[in-house]
């Protein structure tokens, strides 16, 4: 299946071989119109005169560190106008009408998108020289919010696969993801065993996906998301027709890098090891040319260090604002459009004995004459009859751990005032503990016993011990609709387990002291987690590795914050975690290197450690030491389909003390793909002659 409209330009380059004799490869360029019709049958091409320099290929990010995540690439592709070809032919559409494909020796080398806001052409009579750029739509990524397929926020825990597939997914590129990152958590498959890919560090570990909040009901950009996800380990570019995900800590001189493979929607395909390794040197195919290339060094650190802040989400308690759901089509509070609530789920009793409620519940907003909202709060309709078991709305489950302490506050009122003498005690809400146990428990609130606040132990019907909080209704004296408060400071949880929060609908007995329907708002709770024996706000944590030896001599810090780590407690921001094989989810337990270790055979326990720390110790490892860089231009693109890419591992072959047994990166490149020349600039990773290093490193509570 292809489109109709597919522009074609082709060009045959200057490439030799080592012996200098004629290699010349060819270079396809297509570019299809996504808004003509698709066919089955063989396309007529509509053929574009290229210009003397055809065609370039280039990495966007020309950042000098190693650890920067996102390596875009555009494609500057050349053409003459004439014949009815000028820049109005690809001036129409948006962003994703003009798909582009770039072919060498027939292997892709670039997928991507023109960009029409790059195109160039001058004003001069035919034939002119027509400028197209084609992105390969990570930069697109900046302005696409993190959201599920039906443009939702995703809730819950997902692997970290499905967040990067997702942004992705937001290119419009359908390819492949190829993933060099062999961390691997302690009980995982290890990575020789694993032939389904759950295994792999991006399926095996979870994150809840309030860790790409931005604020309530807003996510991260994709492009955050991916940094996020990366930050100080790998990077991920384009290569080949497949998005590639790179471990810097992994690029190492003689060991084969193990690659798991995946579809564009993260369903694992295969694994397998490849050693992609690019010589440059005198005696090389690819050499340095024009004179022109420059040796740097980089100093080294005094220190590095990596910090993780401790973050609760706002949104703590999914839609806790009351801003999301659908216009309801039940429309009966006269002055207020009505909306369902997402994430609170109305119902009746408890357990086994739960059934359907025998009201509705929604979301109230009243708007003034300009159409801005003045009011907002949940409503929980009067059942037409008294309510026996007890109607409510429940609240997403909130995952806590032992010994933490929480505040949830709320305000309530009645939306009418029934005047009525009798006075009346109502249940109102009920906080409940679902232990990762299986036991159950109410938190007493003790207010109207002026007692403090306690847990007891219930069941899973809530048939005992319900303790539920209360309204002292005195309608004689009160005026209903009169917003009050209730806030309950919980004292420390008796087990881990995840909380949830009911909110009641009123008329629960034959008096009409409670005839009305019952209103909330100014939801909140706050958390006060147990951290390293004690309830002081602890902000974050972080780890420091410096230099054994005379440290003072040297003043380069390297510092970020990471945001994706080991956390202390579930339910925090950026905390990994790994299925419990019941449905649930808990903290992961250590993580190793698989690409020293691939069968699992670490040696002892001192191999384990948690990610930060194999985070930390990557990072050091490209600082520590002096290192080298080279600037200049490599003459020759490389044999047939394999090309010099930003991915790929170089060895710089002529003897220097500053090339031999080193082992560079791609920082970044600029590949004229007619006269076989990449301007290109390598960042040193790896010294076979000198081990890498693991001092002792400083772990502490940030307060």
């Amino acid at each position: 299946m292809s489109w109709s409209t597919v522009y074609r330009g082709q060009f045959v380059n200057v490439e030799t071989n080592e012996e200098n004799e004629s290699n010349q490869q060819q270079v396809d360029v297509y570019i299809y119109d996504t808004e003509s019709a698709e066919t089955d049958s063989p396309v007529d091409y509509i053929d574009l005169e290229m210009s003397g320099e055809p065609l370039i290929i280039q990495v966007v990010n020309n950042s000098e560190d190693k650890f920067s995540t996102i390596k875009s690439k555009r494609a500057e592709i050349k053409i003459f106008s004439g014949n009815g070809i000028d820049i109005e032919t690809f001036a129409f559409g948006g962003d994703n009408r003009w798909y582009v494909e770039i072919y060498y020796n027939s292997v892709v080398k670039f997928v991507g998108w023109l960009s029409l806001s790059d195109l160039q052409q001058d004003f001069q009579p035919d034939p002119n020289e027509i400028l197209l750029t084609a992105t390969d739509g990570l930069q697109f990524l900046e302005g696409e919010e993190l959201r599920d397929d039906d443009d939702e926020l995703y809730q819950g825990e997902h692997d970290i696969m499905t967040y990067i597939a997702q942004c992705l997914s937001k290119t419009e590129l359908s390819l492949p993801i190829w993933c060099i990152f062999n961390i691997r958590e302690r009980y995982s498959t290890p990575l020789v065993s694993d032939d389904s890919g759950d295994g792999h560090f991006f399926k095996h570990e979870f994150l809840d996906a309030k860790t790409f909040e931005d604020d309530i009901s807003t996510a991260k950009s994709c492009n955050e998301a991916l940094d996020m996800i990366l930050r100080k380990e790998a990077y991920i570019c384009q290569a080949d027709g497949h998005w590639l995900i790179v471990r810097v800590d992994e690029l190492q001189s003689n060991d084969s890098l193990y690659v798991f493979k995946f579809t564009s929607a993260g369903v694992f395909i295969e694994k397998e090891t490849i050693n992609p390794v690019k010589e440059i040197g005198v005696n090389d195919l690819l050499s340095w040319m024009n004179d022109d290339c420059i040796k740097a060094t980089e100093r080294p650190a005094k220190l590095v260090r990596l910090k993780f802040d401790f973050n609760y989400p706002e949104e703590i308690i999914c839609n806790i604002d009351y801003t999301r759901g659908a216009e309801s089509a039940s429309q009966w509070l006269t002055g207020y459009t009505l909306y369902d609530i997402e994430c609170w789920t109305t119902s009746r009793n408890w357990g086994a004995n739960e059934v359907a409620a025998n009201t509705t519940a929604h979301i109230a907003r009243k708007f003034n004459s300009f159409d801005v909202e003045e009011e907002r709060f949940i409503v929980i309709k009067m059942p037409a009859s008294d309510t026996n078991p007890q109607t409510y709305i429940k609240s997403s489950a909130v995952p806590i751990s032992q010994y933490d302490k929480f505040t949830w506050a709320f305000d309530y009122s009645a939306t009418e005032d029934n005047n009525d003498a009798d006075d009346f005690i109502l249940g109102i809400a009920l906080t409940v503990l679902e232990g990762d146990d299986g036991s159950f428990w109410t938190l007493e609130d003790g207010i109207t016993e002026g007692d403090p606040p306690s847990w007891v132990e219930s069941d899973e019907e809530i048939s005992i011990f319900r303790n539920e909080h209360e309204w002292d209704l005195r309608p004689s004296e009160q005026d209903l609709t009169e917003w009050r408060q209730f806030t309950v400071d919980a004292p420390a949880v008796p087990v881990g387990g995840e909380l949830r929060f009911y909110l009641y609908a009123a008329n629960r007995v034959a008096s009409a002291a409670d005839n009305f329907n019952i209103r909330y708002s100014n939801i909140s709770l706050t958390m006060y987690p147990f951290i390293n024996g004690t309830y002081r706000r602890f902000t974050g944590q972080q780890i420091t590795i410096t230099q054994p030896t005379s440290p003072e001599k040297y003043k380069l810090v390297v510092e970020d914050t990471v945001e994706i780590s080991d956390a202390p407690k579930k339910g925090m921001k950026g905390c990994l975690l790994k299925s419990n094989g019941s449905g649930g989810y808990e903290l992961t337990e250590g993580f190793y290197s698989a690409a020293v270790f691939p069968n699992g055979d670490f040696p002892d326990e001192t191999y384990i450690h948690p990610y930060y720390h194999l985070q930390a110790y990557d990072v050091w490892n490209q600082y520590y030491r002096v290192m080298r860089k080279f600037d200049g231009a490599v003459d020759h693109l490389g044999v047939d389909d394999d090309i010099l890419d930003i991915w790929q591992k170089v060895k710089l072959t002529d003897p220097n003390l500053s090339t031999n047994g080193k082992l560079f990166m791609v920082l970044h490149s600029e590949s004229n793909m007619h006269l076989c020349e990449t301007t290109i600039s390598l960042a040193e990773v790896h010294d076979e002659n000198i081990s890498k290093e693991y001092p002792d490193n400083e772990f502490k509570y940030i307060e």
